[in-house]
């Protein structure tokens, strides 16, 4: 063992006083005297200069404290490597050499002794790589914040965002994970290569989602051109940076395993996760979702599940006990079960904080006369809201209800009935049902409707009344199909109302002489109501939630112009008002869809035919959920186009795209192509509004310029006219014109044509 240190040059105060004290014993006045005698004599003899042992006499008779200052040219020379001083703070370093087995002695020699640090090379070394490693994870959170805001941002969905992100944090935790199991340590060119496998990661998934993304938007395969793009970068880059695992250097080496593994684990991922991810939000079961499911929907569904869940735990063990444990009559136990049914359905439909429940009961039906209640069926909510109405009855139920993982136990012991079988199994059952005062509630569509009408009733229901004499009490359920679809497991926002029609006799005119006949009757008076109710609901406002949803992550530009269209348009109120609810209307210049679906929505007797001169628009109209057959969209130049026989045209923003003469001729042929008594809406500027003008032609020129419009010309030229050009044209075709002005804030008017009678 040896050690290098500075004690001996610095020795301590204490140290040096006693040395001083020795010294000034042993060079007493009279030593000092004759020494310095002795050597000027002798320095006499060898022609010394006078004086020059001076400085060494004045320090043999040196008296005073040394202290650190003295030191300093010692130190300058030969110590400046050992001390290191710092805002009056010293650091004295001393060095011990000792054989790797005693390391564990010296650390513990010094353990726990005051202002005194002890270490070596290696765990110098080990504390800087976990300082870089710490300093590395914060850099990496940092990173990962920043990375989700953009993808967030670029996008415009925090959906996209979210979905976009997982297969990084995944690829992520997954590299480090199998680095970790290979025995792969890091070290500072591990986590340079790391950031860059991160980077690409990134590069990798925004591609994925790109390609996703244009599916979706026009039906295009694109997924497959990105994958293949993508692979091939990995590819080369695995080779590129690969080689160097048959480097002897073993840092080289490591960089080598680390990009194979990162590169691999970030190709796996985003090709495997990224697309289900992504068909989770638009698909269910292979379909896709007429509404995507948006992060709003997804939390409201998880709290509305977790109230469930909790509701009927509480609701099965509160059962048990009861059951049990309560000392009282069955049927007593049996009545209380029904009200802890009722209350929990409350709770449930009440704690969905994005439904809002709305209950019609203004013929005061009383519930304790028994009776057969009927239900229009769109969503399993409506079972929820009906129960919560109404303890007092008993639900024909499948044999899958009596089942459930969740209530099956429950529903069986408040004597729920099963009719798989048919009805005659359990008449018996339900006439002492009624004999006890319960109502027995039937869904006479046996199913749920998928488009949210009425569909067609078995004869179940009305057997039940003529069997048991019990009148018909019908309840028309409106929202619930939208809230919660047929095939879909999330919730949307949306008003469920559920009104109670008059009680039906036994006497009244619709009760009829056969089943069938009844069946078809009270459906018929339930369609009837149901048709008023509806129209109370389906504004134009509600509708455009239904479009808008349509519009959903086909991008954040599209998607921010659809909203401020429609919003504009006032949700073409306008156009809705002036055209026919039924027969096939023509729409030229249709653009993405919005108001042909808009209103298709508000008049679905409506058949539109959508034309546009851009194909990404007709293709993204195409591929919306609401497209059905009827509503069809085709890419055709107006200047060139040949209209099928209409009950209207539409014209709107679209003529001042062509020269006049085109302009007529489209007019013209529209004009020849009307059916009696239909109409032909256009919409364009008026050019002689000098300052509301303006306004118009930058809003085209910033379409036209930006690519949401398209012009014929290269030059974006565009052929404004004033209002008088266009009454000249109409007066000639002979058509009656109605000008509507419901803009202030450009130079739009409306025209209204149609036919002149003779």
């Amino acid at each position: 063992h040896s050690y290098t240190s500075v004690h001996t040059f610095y020795p301590s105060a204490e140290s040096r006083k006693e040395k001083l004290s020795t010294w000034h014993l042993f060079w007493d006045d009279q030593k000092i005297t004759d020494v310095s005698t002795a050597i000027d004599k002798q320095a006499a003899i060898y022609k010394f200069r006078e004086n020059t042992f001076a400085s060494f006499y004045e320090l043999l008779a040196f008296r005073r404290e040394i202290n650190t200052a003295d030191l300093d040219p010692l130190r300058e020379a030969f110590l400046d490597e050992f001390i290191t001083d710092a805002d009056s703070l010293y650091m004295i370093t001393a060095v011990l050499k000792v054989k790797a087995e005693d390391k564990a002695v010296v650390y513990e020699a010094f353990e726990g002794k005051e202002n005194i640090v002890v270490f070596d090379r290696q765990s110098l070394t080990s504390s800087f790589m976990e300082g870089l490693k710490d300093d590395f994870n914060t850099l990496i959170i940092i990173s990962l914040l920043v990375v989700f805001l953009i993808l967030t941002l670029s996008f415009g969905r925090i959906e996209l965002g979210i979905i976009t992100f997982i297969p990084l944090l995944i690829s992520w935790v997954f590299t480090l994970g199998l680095m970790g199991l290979l025995g792969i340590r890091f070290n500072i060119f591990n986590i340079i290569i790391s950031t860059f496998i991160f980077g690409l990661g990134i590069d990798y998934a925004i591609f994925c989602m790109r390609g996703l993304l244009q599916e979706y938007q026009y039906g295009r395969e694109k997924l497959t051109s990105y994958k293949t793009s993508i692979l091939l970068s990995g590819i080369t880059t695995i080779v590129g940076i690969g080689v160097l695992i048959f480097a002897k250097h073993p840092a080289l080496q490591s960089i080598a395993i680390s990009a194979i593994i990162g590169i691999f684990s970030v190709i796996l991922i985003t090709y495997v996760l990224l697309p289900r991810l992504f068909n989770f939000l638009i698909k269910h079961e292979g379909r896709t979702r007429k509404w995507p499911v948006t992060f709003k929907d997804f939390i409201f569904s998880i709290n509305t599940f977790l109230i469930f869940l909790t509701g009927v735990s509480v609701l099965n063990i509160s059962a048990l006990i009861l059951k049990y444990l309560v000392p009282i009559k069955t049927v007593r136990k049996k009545r209380i079960a029904h009200r802890m049914l009722s209350a929990a359905c409350w709770i449930i439909a009440f704690g969905s904080v994005n439904i809002r429940i709305i209950i019609r009961n203004k013929y005061k039906n009383d519930s304790r006369e028994p009776a057969v209640i009927i239900c229009n069926h769109q969503s399993h909510l409506d079972t929820v809201v009906n129960i919560l109405q109404n303890h007092r009855m008993i639900l024909l139920t499948h044999t899958w209800v009596q089942k459930s993982m969740f209530f099956g136990w429950f529903v069986k012991y408040i004597d729920f009935l099963s009719v798989d079988e048919g009805l005659d199994p359990v008449m018996d059952q339900m006439r002492d049902v009624v004999r006890a005062g319960n109502s027995i509630f039937v869904f006479p569509e046996g199913t749920r409707s998928q488009n949210l009408e009425i569909t067609r009733f078995h004869q179940g229901a009305f057997h039940i009344a003529r069997e048991l004499d019990l009148d018909i009490i019908p309840v028309i359920s409106y929202g619930s199909g939208n809230a919660m679809p047929k095939f879909e497991p999330f919730l949307k926002t949306s008003p469920v109302s559920m009104t109670t029609l008059p009680r039906i006799r036994q006497d009244s005119p619709l009760i009829k002489d056969t089943l069938l006949a009844t069946s078809k009757s009270v459906r018929q008076y339930m369609k009837e109501e149901y048709a008023v109710i509806r129209k109370q609901f389906e504004t134009p406002a509600f509708f455009r939630k239904k479009v808008v949803r349509n519009y959903l992550y086909r991008g954040p530009v599209l998607e921010w112009y659809m909203k401020t269209k429609i919003r504009m348009e006032k949700h073409y109120s306008l156009f809705h008002d002036q055209l026919p609810e039924k027969g096939l209307i023509t729409d030229i210049g249709c653009g993405y869809g919005f108001m042909a679906y808009m209103l298709q929505l508000m008049a679905p007797g409506r058949r539109i035919i959508g034309y546009d001169y851009d194909p990404d628009k007709i293709d993204t109209a195409l591929h919306c959920a609401l497209n059905n057959k009827n509503a069809d969209f085709i890419t055709a130049d107006a200047t060139k186009l040949d209209p099928e026989y209409s009950d209207a045209f539409i014209l709107a923003d679209v003529l001042h795209y062509m020269p006049d003469q085109e302009q007529i001729k489209l007019i013209t042929s529209c004009a020849r192509k009307l059916n009696e008594g239909g109409v032909i809406i256009i919409r364009d500027a008026d050019a002689a509004m000098r300052k509301k003008h303006l306004g118009t032609k930058l809003s085209e020129f910033m379409s036209t310029r930006i690519g949401f419009n398209k012009t014929p010309s290269k030059d974006y030229k565009l052929y404004f006219r004033p209002t008088d050009f266009y009454l000249e044209v109409f007066r000639e075709l002979d058509l009656d014109v109605q000008v509507i002005n419901d803009t202030n804030l450009t130079s739009n008017l409306v025209y209204i044509l149609r036919k002149r009678h003779a």
